[in-house]
């Protein structure tokens, strides 16, 4: 479990968005990366020329990575 604000998690959503590729050639390129660990949830997304990263504060029980297509957070 990972326990933060939510308007923490939507705020950093929508700038790491801007770095998701919109045409990939790699499907996971459309996604962006979670990855929970020591307190700290890490937000990621690369296109062909640039990535953005942003690390939260939070609570977690268990460390663990996962791939979101951010239409499916976001709308």
């Amino acid at each position: 479990m990972i326990k933060l604000l939510a308007e923490n998690l939507f705020a950093s959503l929508t700038l790491v968005n801007r770095t998701v590729a919109k045409k990939p050639t790699n499907p996971v390129l459309s996604c962006i990366l979670f990855e929970a660990e020591s307190n700290k949830l890490n937000l990621s997304s690369f296109d062909s020329d640039r990535g953005t990263e942003i690390s939260l504060d939070c609570d977690v029980e268990t460390a663990i990575k996962f791939v979101v297509k951010p239409e499916d957070l976001l709308g």
